[in-house]
C-alpha cells in the first residue's frame, strides 16, 4: 500500500490532503472520500482510510477543510459555502486519480462532514454514502456571531435533509448511542428523508468515538457498506 501527501486547490486556497493507493485494486478502481467534522482534521481519518483501502482495494482520500488542520487559526474566516467548495474540489481530485472510476466513488462524512457529504450528492456522482452522526444546518454551532451569520442568509442551498431526499443511492447512517453533540432527532431527520437509508447504532459510543472498540465498529461498518461499490 502506498500513500502520499498532496495539495488540492479550492478557489484560491490549498488544502492539505492524503491519498492511499492499495496494493490490490478493485478492478477499475473504486474509491472513497472521507470528510471530517468541524474542528476535526484529516489525521483522525488516515488510519480509517488505510483500513478501507487495505480491505477493499479502494483508493482513499482524506483532506483538511479550510480553517482546519494546520490552518485552524483561520477557522472563523470560512463559510459553509467555502467548505462545500472544498469538498467538491477534493471529490474532483479523487475522481481524476489514475484508474479511479468516477462512477464508483463512495463518500463517508462525519458530523459537519456528514452534512457536507449530503450536500455533495446534489453536485457530484456519489455511488454510496456513509453519514456518521450527521449534523444539520441549524445544529452546526460556530464560535462567533459573525460565523453563525453565514447560515442565516442561505438556508435553502444548505438543506442537507432535502439533498438526501433526492439522492438516488443507498445511505448508511451511523449513530452514537450516547452522542452528546448531535441529537438523535437530527439522525432521525436523515433517516426519514429517504427510504434508501440503513441505520446502525454503536452502543455506548460518544460523539467522538474515543474508545478503540467504537472506532473499530465504525470502520468495520464502513468497509462492509462500501463492498458494494
Amino acid at each position: 500500500m502506498k500513500s502520499e501527501n498532496i495539495l488540492i486547490s479550492s478557489d484560491s486556497r490549498q488544502l492539505e490532503a492524503g491519498i492511499v493507493y492499495p496494493e490490490r485494486r478493485c478492478g477499475e478502481s473504486c474509491a472513497v472520500l472521507f470528510i471530517h467534522g468541524k474542528k476535526s482534521n484529516q489525521e483522525l481519518y488516515r488510519s480509517r482510510a488505510e483500513e478501507v483501502s487495505r480491505s477493499l482495494g479502494a483508493v482513499t482520500l482524506t483532506f483538511d477543510l479550510s480553517g482546519h488542520g494546520r490552518d485552524s487559526a483561520n477557522f472563523r474566516t470560512f463559510t459553509v459555502a467555502d467548505h462545500l467548495n472544498d469538498v467538491v474540489a477534493a471529490y474532483d481530485r479523487l475522481a481524476r486519480t489514475s484508474a479511479v472510476d468516477a462512477n464508483r466513488i463512495g463518500v463517508c462524512g462525519a458530523s459537519y462532514g456528514g452534512f457536507l457529504a449530503s450536500l455533495l450528492t446534489e453536485q457530484r456522482t456519489v455511488a454510496r454514502l456513509v453519514l456518521r452522526a450527521p449534523a444539520i444546518a441549524h445544529g452546526v454551532k460556530y464560535d462567533s456571531d459573525e460565523a453563525a451569520g453565514h447560515w442565516s442568509e442561505l438556508p435553502e442551498p444548505y438543506d442537507s435533509i432535502r439533498a438526501l431526499s433526492t439522492y438516488a443511492g443507498n445511505t448508511l447512517i451511523i449513530e452514537s448511542e450516547l452522542d452528546e453533540v448531535v441529537p438523535s432527532a437530527h439522525v432521525a431527520a436523515y433517516l426519514n428523508a429517504s427510504d434508501r437509508t440503513s441505520h446502525r447504532v454503536i452502543a455506548g459510543a460518544s460523539h467522538a468515538m474515543s474508545q478503540p472498540a467504537w472506532d473499530a465498529e465504525f470502520v468495520n461498518a464502513t468497509v462492509s457498506w462500501f463492498k458494494a461499490l
